[in-house]
C-alpha cells in the first residue's frame, strides 16, 4: 500500500468534501481517502499499481481539479 497526498482546487464546503472522497473512494484498488478542507488536499491509501491519472479523472469528474505543485 501506497499513501499519496494531493492537492485539489474548487473545494469551499463540507459539501465538496465528501463529493471528494466518494470519487476517490470509487476507484478500484484505493482503501482509504480523507480530504482536508483547510488544506485543500486529499490523502489517500492505495494499491501500488493504481495509476494517478485514475485520481485526476475522478476528482475532475466530480467537478474539482488536481493543482499542480
Amino acid at each position: 500500500m501506497a499513501e499519496v497526498t494531493i492537492k485539489i482546487s474548487g473545494m469551499t464546503c463540507t459539501g465538496c468534501v465528501r463529493t471528494v472522497e466518494k470519487a476517490v473512494m470509487s476507484i478500484p484498488g484505493v482503501t482509504s481517502a480523507r480530504v482536508d478542507l483547510s488544506r485543500q488536499e486529499v490523502t489517500f491509501e492505495a494499491e501500488e499499481a493504481l495509476q494517478l491519472s485514475a485520481v485526476q479523472k475522478a476528482v475532475e469528474q466530480a467537478g474539482f481539479d488536481i493543482q499542480a505543485d
